[in-house]
C-alpha cells in the first residue's frame, strides 16, 4: 500500500515537473526568415548596432543644436574683497587705502553661429551691483538692458562651412553601417542557420545508413553461415556498420553543437528548443553587374565614406593654407549701459556703448614651416585620393566576381539537387539487387558512398546559395527579390 502510494507521489511529481518545463521552455519552428528577423530583433550584434546608431544620431543632433540660438543665465554670487589698494585723488595723486567691497552680478544672454561666413551673433543683458564698505557707505547699480556684438573672421578658414558638410554627410552614413550591420546579421544567421540544417540532414542521413547497414550486416552472416560469402566479406560488412554507428553518435554531437551556436547568434533562451525547415523554393532573381554596381554606389556606407575623407582631405589643405597667410578678425559690439545709486535711475537715460576692431595676424617669417605644413596636406590628399581610387577598384571586381558567382551557385543548386535524386535512386536499385545477390558488396558501398556525397553535395550548394544571396544583399543594400533599396528603422 505504502510502496503504490510513493509511486503515484512520484507520477504526479513527474507531471506537474513536465508541465512546468514545457511552460518555461517553447519549441520555436522557424526557417531561415524567421531566423533572420528573430536575431534582427534579439541578438547581441543588433543591441550593438542599435547602440551604434543611436550614438551616431544623438551626437549629430547634439551638433545641429548648437547651430539653434543658445541661451544661459550667468553671474556670480556675492563676493567679499577687502585689500588696500591704489586710490587716484581727483588732483591726480595717487594714495593707499583700505578698501571692503562686494560684487554681484546676474545676466542672461542669446548666442548665434552663422556657417556660411562662419561668424558668431550674440545678444545680452546684465545687471551689476557694487557695495562699497569703509568710512563712507556706497552701493552701485550697473545695469547693461542690451548688448549686441559680432564677431566675423576675414580671409580665415571656415570651419563651420566644412564641419557642417561632413557631419551631413556622417549622419548619412550611419544609417547606411546600421543597414550593412543588419545584412551582416543575416549572413551570419543563414551560416549557422545552414550549419544546423546540414547537422540535422547528415544525422537523418546517417541513422538511415545506419539501418540499412545493419539489415546487410544480419544477411551477410545468413550468407555466411551458408557458406555462400567468405568471413572477409562478413567482416567487411561488420566494420562498415561499427563505421556508421561511429558516424551516428558523431552526427548527434555535431547537431547539438551546431543548434547551440544558432541559438547564440540569434540571442534566443538556452531553455528555448529550436525546430528549422529551410525554404522550398529558391528566389528566382537574376541580378546583373550594372545594376547591383549602380544600387552598390548608391548605397553602401564605405562609397560615402570615400567621398568623406576626400573632403576631410581637402579642408585640411584649405585649412593649412589658411592659417599661414593673412588672417583678420571683426569684431563689433553696441549696447546701452548705465550706473546709479538706485537701480530705477540705473535704467534711465541710457548710454551708448560702442567697440569696434580689427585684429588681424600676418606671418613674416617662419624658417619655411608654410610651405612644408602646405606640403604634407597637398601630400596627404593625394595619398587619400590614391587610395580611395584604389579601394574602389577592389571592390568593384569583388561585385563582379560575387555576381557571376551568385550565378554559377544558383546552377549548381539545381544540378546538386538532380544528382542527389539520381544518386538516391541509384542506391535503392543496388540495395535490391544486393539483397537477391545480383550485385557483390563492393557495389553496393560504392553506390552508398555515391549517394552520401552526392546528398552532402546538395545540402552544401544549398547553403553556398543562400550565403551568395545575402552576400549580394549585402555588397549593394539592394533587395533583389523585392525590388527595392534595403532600408532599416530602428
Amino acid at each position: 500500500m505504502i510502496r503504490n502510494l510513493i509511486s503515484y507521489i512520484i507520477i504526479i511529481a513527474s507531471g506537474f515537473f513536465l508541465i512546468l518545463t514545457s511552460l518555461s521552455a517553447s519549441i520555436k519552428p522557424m526557417n531561415l526568415s524567421s531566423c533572420i528577423e528573430y536575431a534582427r530583433r534579439n541578438s547581441d550584434s543588433y543591441q550593438q548596432a542599435q547602440s551604434d546608431y543611436q550614438r551616431s544620431t544623438s551626437t549629430y543632433k547634439a551638433y545641429k543644436a548648437s547651430y539653434l540660438p543658445q541661451f544661459m543665465l550667468f553671474g556670480s554670487a556675492p563676493g567679499v574683497e577687502r585689500a588696500i589698494n591704489q586710490v587716484t585723488q581727483p588732483d591726480g595723486s595717487i594714495t593707499f587705502a583700505e578698501q571692503s567691497q562686494m560684487y554681484s552680478s546676474l545676466g542672461v544672454s542669446m548666442s548665434q553661429l552663422f556657417s556660411p561666413t562662419g561668424a558668431t551673433f550674440s545678444l545680452s543683458s546684465n545687471l551689476a551691483r557694487m557695495d562699497m564698505f569703509g568710512m563712507h557707505d556706497n552701493s552701485y547699480w550697473l545695469a547693461t538692458p542690451l548688448q549686441v556684438s559680432i564677431r566675423q573672421p576675414i580671409f580665415r578658414y571656415n570651419s563651420m562651412k566644412w564641419d557642417n558638410k561632413i557631419q551631413d554627410m556622417k549622419n548619412t552614413n550611419a544609417q547606411k553601417k546600421f543597414n550593412e550591420t543588419m545584412e551582416d546579421i543575416a549572413i551570419n544567421v543563414a551560416n549557422h542557420f545552414y550549419d544546423l540544417y546540414i547537422a540535422k540532414k547528415r544525422l537523418q542521413n546517417t541513422k538511415f545508413n545506419y539501418a540499412v547497414n545493419d539489415t546487410m550486416y544480419r544477411v551477410s552472416q545468413g550468407r555466411y553461415r551458408v557458406g555462400k560469402i567468405a568471413e572477409n566479406d562478413l567482416l567487411k560488412n561488420e566494420l562498415a556498420l561499427i563505421n556508421s554507428q561511429i558516424n551516428l553518435e558523431q552526427a548527434k554531437l555535431d547537431l547539438q553543437n551546431a543548434r547551440d551556436k544558432l541559438r547564440l547568434v540569434l540571442g534566443m533562451p538556452l531553455m528555448d528548443t529550436i525546430v528549422i525547415d529551410t525554404e522550398t523554393e529558391i528566389p528566382d532573381v537574376v541580378v546583373d553587374y550594372k545594376t547591383a554596381l549602380n544600387m552598390a554606389m548608391e548605397n553602401r556606407s564605405d562609397i560615402l565614406g570615400y567621398e568623406i575623407a576626400k573632403i576631410q582631405a581637402e579642408m585640411n589643405v584649405s585649412e593649412t593654407k589658411s592659417k599661414n597667410n593673412f588672417n583678420a578678425d571683426l569684431i563689433a559690439s553696441f549696447g546701452l549701459n548705465q550706473s546709479s545709486g538706485n537701480i530705477d535711475q540705473s535704467y534711465a537715460d541710457l548710454l551708448n556703448q560702442e567697440r569696434a576692431n580689427i585684429t588681424f595676424s600676418i606671418p613674416i617669417f617662419q624658417w619655411g614651416k608654410a610651405k612644408h605644413e602646405y606640403q604634407a596636406a597637398i601630400a596627404n590628399q593625394d595619398i587619400i585620393n590614391s587610395q580611395n581610387k584604389q579601394a574602389l577598384k577592389q571592390f568593384k571586381q569583388q561585385l563582379k566576381y560575387e555576381t557571376l558567382q551568385f550565378k554559377q551557385y544558383k546552377q549548381q543548386l539545381i544540378v546538386a539537387e538532380k544528382s542527389r535524386k539520381v544518386a538516391e535512386r541509384r542506391f535503392e536499385v543496388a540495395r535490391n539487387r544486393y539483397m537477391v545477390n545480383k550485385i557483390d558488396m563492393d557495389a553496393f558501398y560504392m553506390a552508398q558512398n555515391e549517394k552520401d556525397n552526392a546528398f552532402t553535395n546538395h545540402i552544401q550548394a544549398l547553403k553556398s546559395f543562400w550565403l551568395a544571396h545575402y552576400r549580394m544583399r549585402r555588397l549593394t543594400l539592394y533587395d533583389f527579390v523585392k525590388d527595392a533599396p534595403i532600408n532599416y528603422s530602428l
